[in-house]
């Protein structure tokens, strides 16, 4: 047996207890073991290598290795970036890494969906990561409640979902037991993300979560979700094979773009600006994955990795403005370029990141699912168009209320070192994959070919 496989998987459950015992310098020293440990036993791994007992059946495919990559150095950037806020960061991140791996390693979808879950219930640990005061304890209350039922609610959506598909063994595949199964899966993983409308959790637990939570939420759950979905599809290509479920998935992956950047464009807040540029996000990706060719898919999964890059950015820098000035408010505080020159920079390669701007991360799967919607469909290209418009809009506006303008008469502490190079480093990520998105997209796209979907 691959034991190597499994014990990718198992080694940060057993390493978060003692990272918790050690504190938080040496729990980030134990995550950035765990990580190379990881990525070394996954590399191990031949195409002939599985792990199966009990029914189980773990083993490492080409899209595998690419999504491990990008969950492992999102996870140590998560534990970097929380290494002030609590002890609890490294433990908890190791968890969610732990079921995070388990849902791209793990051959079942059933299965793969109840890692799934795990790892957005670990997520809840880092809740009292704040300094509590009854205010905050009572909004964490609200949000955490909130955040919890709907992760039940999400699933049995998902259970029920699998349940169905295990019935086609006996019943036989039906086009209305695909769409029952499709629109369960929607409900789901739209749920587990936040993608509009499905967002309902997404703006209390923004606004309380300290950064680390957030920033797991929408970055490692939401890969773990888009690999649960390319498993379930390639595992059941049946689900979107009549024409009109495809299409259904592409426009409402188009509209949840559109709704989660007007929802961007309306926030006043800088917490709940980035929640919602993430939803949007993810409905570039839903529509990309709709579509079903290798093109979008693979324009969809790069897209889904700068989206990743770009909550690292933001929430590194709302970790920094919080400790600095005390508030994500965009109306409190103004000409913050002058004291935090360092940050201010690193805002606006996020904003245009997350912008769509051209030598940035996220144009270059964007402007391939453009092309790709303008054939299929002028209205979703446009659909699309705005979407990406409305949220650089959104975000360049924050940039100027928070940066530009006069001074505050305060003194605001100065930058931490080590934030300021960790926001150079993502910086330079963004740009690299901006400027030479091959690096990223040719892997995707040979990884891609193996899904049994794709038209």
């Amino acid at each position: 047996m691959a034991w190597h496989i499994l014990a990718a998987v198992v080694l940060p459950w057993l390493a978060a207890p003692l990272a918790l015992v050690l504190g938080r310098r040496p729990g980030l020293g134990i995550a950035v073991v765990t990580a190379l440990a990881q990525l070394l036993l996954t590399g191990l791994a031949g195409g002939e290598d599985v792990f199966q007992v009990g029914g189980v059946v773990l083993l490492v495919q080409p899209l595998d290795r690419v999504l491990l990559i990008v969950v492992l150095v999102t996870f140590v950037a998560v534990c970097m970036l929380g290494e002030r806020d609590s002890r609890a960061v490294a433990p908890v991140s190791l968890l969610v890494n732990g079921a995070a791996v388990g849902v791209i390693l793990v051959a079942s979808p059933f299965l793969a969906s109840l890692f799934l879950e795990l790892a957005g219930v670990g997520v809840l640990f880092l809740l009292p990561a704040r300094t509590p005061t009854s205010l905050t304890l009572s909004r964490e209350a609200i949000a955490g409640a909130k955040y919890l039922t709907l992760t039940v609610v999400s699933a049995l959506a998902l259970l029920a979902a699998f349940a169905l598909v295990e019935t086609t063994q006996l019943a036989g595949e039906t086009r209305t037991l695909a769409q029952v199964v499709l629109a369960l899966l929607v409900i789901g993983i739209g749920l587990r993300v936040a993608a509009f409308p499905f967002h309902v959790w997404l703006p209390d637990f923004a606004a309380i979560a300290p950064p680390p939570a957030v920033a797991l939420a929408t970055s490692i759950v939401n890969v773990a979700a888009g690999v649960l979905i390319l498993s379930t599809l390639s595992e059941a290509p049946w689900l979107v094979l009549p024409e009109r479920n495809r299409q259904i998935l592409a426009v409402g992956g188009a509209l949840g773009a559109v709704g989660g950047a007007l929802l961007a464009l309306n926030a006043r807040d800088l917490r709940r600006l980035v929640a919602y540029g993430t939803s949007a996000e993810l409905g570039f990706v839903l529509f990309g994955i709709g579509v079903g060719s290798g093109t979008s898919v693979t324009a969809a999964i790069g897209l889904l990795v700068a989206s990743v890059v770009s909550v690292l950015l933001f929430w590194t820098l709302i970790a920094q403005i919080e400790r600095r000035v005390g508030t994500t408010d965009l109306g409190a505080v103004r000409g913050l370029i002058a004291q935090l020159p360092g940050t201010a920079l690193g805002f606006l390669v996020a904003a245009l990141t997350a912008g769509g701007i051209p030598l940035f991360a996220a144009f270059p799967g964007r402007w391939i699912l453009y092309r790709v919607g303008s054939d299929a469909n002028p209205g979703v290209a446009f659909a699309l168009t705005a979407a990406n418009l409305l949220l650089l809009f959104a975000f360049l506006r924050a940039f100027r209320l928070l940066f530009l303008g006069r001074p505050p008469v305060e003194v605001v502490p100065r930058e931490s070192a080590g934030a300021t190079a960790s926001l150079a480093v993502l910086a330079a990520v963004s740009l690299a994959l901006g400027v030479a998105p091959w690096i990223l997209l040719e892997p995707i796209r040979s990884a891609v070919a193996s899904l049994a979907f794709l038209q």
